[in-house]
């Protein structure tokens, strides 16, 4: 029995072209824009533990708390959080999180998506 790709859900058919894609050129970086925008959270936890395991750089851009709540769930060491603001003047400025403050600011059920200018960014 063969499911045709174009029968899966968005979120299934995204994640398998991007794998594939991956796989096939094995870049050095991979800069992963709107991650986890159509993607259940058990698919998240797989593409997380996958990409992990694998010999690059990876940025993930994300507006979901469940990739925020996936990465804490990971066994992953060199773990980078930004939370980024753009100001009126169209500047961007960030503020770096360790896995620990984004831990005590999801376990205080504060979402840090929401946080960023009571966090000084």
């Amino acid at each position: 029995m063969y499911i045709r790709l174009d029968d899966a859900g968005e979120g299934v058919k995204r994640a398998i072209i991007t794998i594939l894609l991956l796989e096939t050129i094995s870049p050095k970086l991979v800069l992963w824009d709107d991650f986890g925008s159509t993607e259940h959270p058990s698919l998240l936890k797989k593409e997380i533990q996958w990409l992990s395991k694998k010999d690059w750089q990876v940025v993930l851009a994300t507006h979901s708390i469940d990739v925020l709540y996936e990465l804490l769930d990971s066994d992953i060491e060199d773990l980078n959080i930004l939370l980024l603001n753009k100001k009126a003047d169209d500047t961007t400025v960030f503020k770096s999180l360790s896995i620990d403050e984004l831990n005590g600011l999801m376990n205080g059920n504060s979402d840090p998506r929401l946080l960023v200018e009571a966090l000084g960014v």
